[in-house]
């Protein structure tokens, strides 16, 4: 018979094929690296001599034998012929593929399959004939590897044991394919038995099962599962479009069990009028758990927040603000306690409590707050919880009264100092709410900062929060696969899209599963500080800014005060000293405070009013803004609806626009107008935004530093730096030769890491080429700048009185050189960093650099959007979490 050339219009075994109805594309599933084609492509296809000579490959595969021992796998020196797929140099070898018969299966695998008649007479082929076959051969027997998709196949019920003798009637038929999900049409090949066991079935395969079981479509990969593996290296940077992240899904729902996976973006609209979208941060914080992978915590924050509870060994839960009864010393004395706040030390889990005495009536118990009296428990040492002392049993034997006869605190020696009211509740609130399953807290550094969304230079802002768990270890902290994105907006204001996140933090506790406890826990989220440049750490904060003249986020230290300070040099003289000490702490209650005064006297009809007390307190919302402006535009359409009328008697024009402002307020204003942040609960922003050294230091001080000298050279001093720099050794720095030229000519254009090479060769290079004040200047910083690089403290107050000595000489050698500098404000914040460090630790830990090269990852989603939405298309796109499949 001749070689067959389709010449239909129709395909002949359309099952053979996937379809892409949409798009009118078909796909061979027999023939492996097929692409995509028309259906008259996919016509021509299926009558050429590849596409025979790979059916008969795959119906040639016996799948009713065992394998043979001489056939199995043995490492490298497997006796099974490696090559099983088409190689169009080497026909001679594909038609010989026939001849494996009994190509290993193996039952334990695909389970028990029934037996196959016999045939003595030469093996039989599908599909059509070819020149060089044998003139004895059969065809169209599709009794191999392909008899399942045989067209036409009558189906029939096997008996209940499960075999088929030569005599049945019955024609041994396995079970049709599963149909494919989604609009790809076309029969699943891999799947001869359940289809919805078979991927389970052959995970733990032997090699030459999963050869043979794999997906066609993936070679040279493996399967579809090794494909994305190997393409997903440069996450997150690599951009994956809409079709990769749906084959992502794919893998993971079939691959990682996550068959929700994705963070489920939602749109809001906020209250200023603005549409955004977020990533639910439920989500990503369940992520985070299922992963295996200072002194504001420790005194300041809630206790509910940075511990509410403990497991003891023998199971029992211990929450703050509950009565336990625990070993107080090492004499074996037993008491009861108020746990109030647990911690680790040395690696071992304590808790801070205080002691318990009961009233001389035997019916109440009284706390004793006293300092003297607190005491430090280990976890160990706890006998009794809450529950167990709510037992009458146990309040007899010991002798205590009930867990809520607890009615007042003793909190002084003084005499003269009244006992306080107890008013917490004698179970925790936790308690109730965890239902048995463990509390944990999980505090985070907020970010947030603007970026571009276009890769040229014209500036299309961007406003992005992000997040990172604040207990990671410091080597972990700045890597990018721990940064989680949860929202942007081209329009929305920062302040606004905190409203959706202000709302979802420390409400009722998010529900995860624990990967290293195996076990569901809740868990409490709060924030332990703000991280950003000092612009967007100050519109968070409602502060005016650092070009006002309460230049200062974090105290109420002015600036510029013609009004309240002298002329001349006694002024100057009263500036400078002002600025070199830290002020009187701004608080989030002063700001609220200041803003509510704001309110107020533009309620009275003066809207125009408040920039000026802006400017006096230092305290400016963004966020209020929004509704001021909606004011003083009612405000004037007021006054001019009120021209030319009589005022009533025993009314002023004044009352009448008070009158009409306070129901214009009642009726269109929501509830709360002021920066959403200011509502999160035990988060003071105004002392919770961190000295940031990237855009203090290396983008503020020591820029101005190195402007200024290079500014000051002659076109041959800047060639004698230039050489300088680029001759200076710098082995044993851990960084790349200088380039001099680059530092030198583009001085104006540097970024952080250029200024850390400089801030460590400045001694060396400038000696000679500076003046001496500035000279002494420039060692003062880089004696400086070690102290607070310094990634671990082990001895904080040594350390501490080392850095106050640092940071006091620098600001004297600073004032030495010219005390125009502090017309800069960054030169006042580092009076705050000591601050800092003692309540959040080392301040490398909460550097930005690397949230500032998360911008890069998401100016490629902003640049590949279609623009209408690009809130929208940016957090689709951060939706699904690669790094926790992956991972």
């Amino acid at each position: 018979m001749a070689p067959i050339e389709s010449t239909t219009s129709e395909l002949k075994y359309p099952h053979f094929f996937s379809e892409l109805p949409n798009r009118q594309l078909w796909r061979c599933n027999i023939c492996p690296g097929q692409p995509w084609s028309k259906h008259w492509v996919a016509v021509r296809h299926e009558g050429s001599q590849r596409h025979t000579y790979e059916i008969r490959r795959l119906d040639s595969i016996d799948v009713h034998q065992p394998a043979p021992n001489d056939l199995l796998l043995s490492g490298a020196e497997s006796q099974l012929p490696r090559d099983t797929r088409y190689d169009p140099d080497d026909v001679s070898a594909i038609i010989s593929a026939r001849t494996l018969s009994h190509f290993p299966v193996a039952d334990d695998v695909l389970g028990p399959v029934p037996s196959a008649p016999s045939v003595d007479s030469a093996p039989s082929l599908a599909e059509e004939t070819l020149p060089d076959d044998d003139p004895m051969q059969i065809y169209n027997d599709w009794g191999g590897l392909l008899g399942p998709t045989r067209p036409e196949c009558p189906t029939a019920e096997l008996p209940l044991d499960g075999t088929v003798g030569m005599d049945s009637d019955v024609e041994a038929v396995l079970p049709p394919p599963a149909a494919p999900q989604g609009n790809v049409k076309g029969p699943d090949l891999t799947t001869l038995h359940d289809p919805s066991k078979l991927s389970e079935n052959t995970r733990h395969a032997p090699e030459y099962i999963k050869q043979l079981f794999g997906e066609q479509d993936w070679w040279p990969w493996l399967d579809k599962e090794s494909c994305l593996m190997d393409i997903m290296g440069a996450f997150p940077r690599a951009l994956f479009s809409e079709s990769k992240l749906e084959a992502t899904k794919w893998f993971a729902e079939r691959a990682a069990g996550h068959q929700a996976a994705g963070l489920k973006p939602t749109t809001h609209e906020g209250q200023l009028g603005n549409l955004y979208t977020t990533c639910n941060l439920q989500r990503i914080i369940e992520d985070e758990f299922s992963n295996p992978l200072g002194a504001r915590w420790l005194h300041e924050v809630d206790a509910n927040l940075a511990g509410p509870m403990a497991r003891g060994a023998d199971g029992k839960d211990y929450y703050v603000d509950e009565i336990a009864l625990a070993n107080l010393d090492d004499m074996g004395r037993v008491g009861p306690v108020m746990v109030r706040r647990w911690f680790r030390r040395g690696g071992e889990l304590v808790a801070r409590v205080n002691p318990l005495l009961v009233h001389h009536d035997g019916r109440h118990f009284l706390v004793d707050e006293r300092k003297k009296s607190t005491l430090v428990v280990p976890l160990s040492a706890f006998l009794l919880s809450v529950e167990d002392l709510d037992s009458p049993q146990i309040q007899a034997h010991y002798n205590l009264p009930s867990p809520s006869a607890v009615e007042e605190a003793l909190i002084s020696d003084d005499p003269r100092i009244l006992l306080a009211k107890w008013k917490k509740p004698s179970h925790n609130p936790w308690r109730d709410r965890a239902a048995g399953k463990q509390v944990l807290a999980l505090p985070m550094w907020l970010y947030c900062d603007d970026t571009s969304g276009n890769s040229s230079k014209k500036w299309n802002k961007h406003n992005s929060i992000l997040l990172m768990l604040a207990g990671l270890p410091r080597h972990l902290a700045q890597l990018l696969y721990n940064i989680h994105f949860i929202c942007t907006s081209n329009l929305a204001a920062p302040l606004e899209m905190m409203e959706d996140l202000s709302v979802k933090l420390w409400e009722t506790g998010i529900e995860v599963w624990d990967s290293l406890t195996q076990e569901k826990i809740l868990v409490i989220t709060w924030v332990l500080a703000f991280l950003g440049d000092n612009p967007m750490a100050s519109e968070f904060e409602s502060h005016i800014g650092m070009s006002g003249k309460c230049f200062c986020r974090i105290c109420k230290v002015k600036g510029a005060d013609e009004k309240n300070r002298d002329a001349g040099a006694a002024g100057a003289r009263a500036r400078l000293k002002e600025f070199m000490m830290a002020g009187e702490p701004r608080t989030k209650a002063d700001t609220l405070h200041d803003l509510d005064a704001q309110l107020q006297r533009a309620l009275q009809g003066a809207p125009s009013a408040l920039d000026e007390m802006a400017r006096e307190s230092g305290s400016k919302d963004k966020y209020f803004e929004h509704f001021v402006a909606q004011l003083r535009q009612e405000a004037n359409h007021v006054r001019d609806t009120l021209k030319g009328k009589a005022v009533p008697e025993g009314s002023t024009r004044a009352e009448q626009v008070k009158a009409a402002l306070c129901e214009f307020w009642d009726a269109m204003i929501p509830e709360s107008v002021v920066n959403p942040t200011l509502s999160i609960l035990d988060f003071d922003l105004n002392q919770d935004s961190l000295f940031e050294v990237l855009h203090v230091i290396l983008l503020g001080v020591l820029k101005y530093f190195w402007r200024d000298a290079v500014s000051r050279q002659s076109e041959e001093g800047k060639n004698k730096l230039k050489t300088r720099l680029s001759s200076f050794d710098v082995s044993g720095l851990g960084i790349a030769p200088l380039r001099g030229h680059t530092l030198v000519q583009y001085a104006g254009s540097l970024v952080g890491r250029d200024f850390r090479t400089v801030l460590q060769a400045a001694p060396a290079v400038l000696q000679g080429m500076v003046p001496d004040e500035c000279y002494e200047a420039w060692l003062a910083l880089c004696r400086l700048a070690p102290l607070m690089f310094q990634p671990v403290i082990k001895n904080l107050s040594e350390y501490s009185v080392a850095l106050e000595h640092a940071i006091t000489n620098f600001m004297a050698a600073t004032t030495l050189w010219t005390t125009q500098w502090f017309n800069k404000p960054k030169f006042h914040l580092f009076l705050h960093l000591l601050g800092h460090i003692r309540r959040f630790g080392p301040a490398a830990l909460y550097s930005t650099e690397g949230f500032e090269s998360y911008n890069l990852v998401i100016r490629l989603r902003s640049i590949h959007s279609n623009r209408h939405a690009p809130s929208d298309d940016i957090a689709e796109n951060f939706s699904f979490c690669m790094q926790f499949i992956i991972s």
